[in-house]
Parts: structure tokens; C-alpha cells; sequence
């Protein structure tokens, strides 16, 4: 059944701000002890243990994405902008959701058709010759709020169109409240949703936190990063989806700070806003991962704890993962 993912308000159009751009390229906080997982892969997610259960599809007891009166306006902001640039990739190719993609995972078995593929990003910093020079992502249309981006590079076609939506974003609009008068020589950033606004309901939730398919429960929060796809050996879908675990607390009160939080920070040197982007790249996000069979818990990685499927895919994101240190991240570089 395809998920209910309207909304809170429609996207409106970007107008260059005609300053230095910031290009990007994509591919592409908590649970209790308990681990998210999302079973089968009817578009349900629980935390098991848990009695919340979070699904998909909209029903009396699952946040919708209806519009309210919280909905963000287009406020403009003051400081230099800048705009940062997305795009998802797939190796040298880029993501689509109209085609499958071959030689995927460990030893280049796979052949990956995906569905989805989308996560979000805070925290956004440019990094200077005399430090980082935080930036204030822009309060705009249906991708940006809060200070979070929403990147979004499925369009709701061929295998995507089970739980897509038509929109798509491949940039983040932001500014920095000075005037960047050094060499800029990196930029960084943090996957996934800060603590204090992972733990609400997208019905109540001003845009882009407002979308149910991006969202587990109460507890865990929203899915940080979310690519689904599937192979010939597991054709219900190796699926991927980053939050917090190890998070305590419920409905009726404010979450302790989770065990594992799972937010990426991600740092990339090298970086010029006018020349370069930053690639997402799911082949290299998936690269020692065997897609062709799923040794226990959910389908995929859904961040449990003890998920066999987790380890490499948590290497790749350069995020700690039962008891071994971070990896060296690889699914972000620079072009």
C-alpha cells in the first residue's frame, strides 16, 4: 500500500540568490533499548519491545502529513547566501529511479532496482582558512525548516512510485551571518535530525519533518537516511534506514538522550563552492555489503544494534556501530 507522505506545504520555487555556490552530489534521534525495525516490508516500523508502532500509511492513530497551521513561510533571511548543491549518484551514474543498476555490493554480484532514496541534514559549516563559519539553512517551501534540508532524489517513478513523492530537492539554500572573507578549503555537516526535533509527529511538525514515510515513532524518531531497493535474492527489499536507538522516554513527556544517536558528521576537505559538489554515492555506500541475503533481523540495516547488515553500511557512513569505532565514511565525496 503506498504510504501517506503529503505535505505540510507545497514547494515553491528556488530564485538564484546570485552569490557563491556550495555544489553537493548525492547518491545520495531515538528508540529504546529496544531496536527500530521496520518488519517485513508492509511500510510498517516498530521499535520492538516498544508498543509504539509507527506505519506508513496514514490511519487513526498514525501522524498524517495534512497542512496546518504551523506550516512555515517563506521568510527571507539575512547574510551572505549560498547555495549548496545535491546530487545523487550510483557509482558515475546518476540516481534514477527508472532503472535498475548493475555490479552492486560485495564483489559486484548485485543488480540493485531502488525505491527510494532520501535523508536529511543539519549543522551545515563551511570551513575557512581561519575556521568554520556555521551556516543558517533558509526557512523555505517543502525541503527546508528548522534549520534541516531535506535532500530528496526519488520522484515518485517506476519502483519508487510505492512510497515516492513527485518532488525533488537537490539543494540546500543557507546563509552565513558574515561575510567569508578567507580561502574556503571544506565544508561540513551532519546526516540526520538534531535530538530535540527528532521526538515529535510529522502531523504537527512544520516541513521537512513533516513526512510520515521519513518517520519511525515516538521514540526513535525519524529515519535519518532512507534507500530502499531490492535484489534477486531478496526481492521484498534490502532496505536502509539510519535514526537513533537506545532512546528512552514516550509520548506523553520529553526523550533522554539516546544511547546511540547514529547522527553522521561528515567532513570533506578540498571542497570550493564555486568549482565543486558533493556526491552521494549509493554504490560506494553499499559497496561490502551482500545485498543478495539478509542473515537476521529486518530486511536491510534499520540501525539495530545487533544487525548483522549494519556493520558495513554504518563503516560506510563513518557512524560507530556495536562497540567498533567509526569507519572512515566513503558514501559522501567531493567532484
Amino acid at each position: 500500500m503506498k504510504s501517506s507522505h503529503s505535505r505540510l506545504s507545497s514547494p515553491t520555487s528556488f530564485a538564484r540568490f546570485g552569490t557563491t555556490v556550495i555544489t553537493f552530489a548525492t547518491l545520495g534521534a531515538c528508540a529504546p533499548a529496544p531496536v527500530p525495525t521496520d518488519a517485513g516490508d508492509s511500510g510498517v516500523a516498530s521499535d520492538v519491545g516498544d508498543s509504539a508502532v509507527a506505519s506508513d500509511a496514514a490511519d487513526a492513530t498514525t501522524p498524517t502529513d495534512a497542512a496546518d497551521a504551523s506550516t512555515p513561510t517563506d521568510a527571507p533571511t539575512s547574510g551572505t547566501a549560498y547555495t549548496i548543491r545535491f546530487a545523487g549518484m550510483v557509482g558515475s551514474q546518476m540516481f534514477s529511479c527508472s532503472q535498475p543498476y548493475p555490479m552492486m555490493g560485495m564483489g559486484s554480484a548485485s543488480t540493485w532496482t531502488p525505491k527510494d532514496f532520501r535523508f536529511y541534514v543539519h549543522d551545515v559549516r563551511l570551513v575557512t582558512a581561519d575556521g568554520e563559519v556555521p551556516l543558517t539553512i533558509d526557512t523555505m517551501g517543502a525541503f527546508q525548516g528548522q534549520n534541516v534540508a531535506l535532500l530528496d532524489f526519488e520522484n515518485d517513478t517506476g519502483a519508487c512510485a510505492a512510497e515516492g513523492s513527485p518532488e525533488t530537492n537537490s539543494e540546500i539554500r543557507a546563509r552565513a551571518a558574515t561575510t567569508i572573507t578567507s580561502a574556503i578549503r571544506g565544508i561540513k555537516f551532519k546526516l540526520g535530525v538534531p535530538f530535540m526535533l527528532n521526538h515529535r509527529e510529522p502531523s504537527s511538525s512544520p516541513a521537512p519533518l513533516n513526512l510520515s514515510a521519513m518517520w519511525w515513532a515516538w521514540n526513535s524518531g525519524y529515519k535519518f537516511l532512507k534507500i530502499d531497493g531490492n535484489t534477486a535474492g531478496l526481492p521484498m527489499g534490502f532496505n536502509i534506514h539510519l535514526g537513533s536507538t537506545g532512546c528512552m522516554g514516550n509520548n506523553a513527556g520529553p526523550v533522554n538522550p539516546c544511547s546511540a544517536p547514529n547522527v553522521g558528521e561528515v567532513s570533506l576537505d578540498n571542497f570550493n563552492p564555486a568549482t565543486n559538489r558533493i556526491v552521494a554515492d549509493l554504490a560506494a555506500l553499499v559497496s561490502m555489503s551482500n545485498l543478495e541475503m539478509n542473515a537476521s533481523g529486518a530486511p536491510g540495516c534499520m540501525s539495530g544494534a545487533t544487525d548483522p547488515e549494519c556493520g558495513p553500511i554504518f563503516s560506510a557512513l563513518g557512524i560507530p556501530f556495536g562497540g567498533a569505532s567509526a569507519g572512515t565514511q566513503r558514501f559522501f565525496r567531493v567532484e
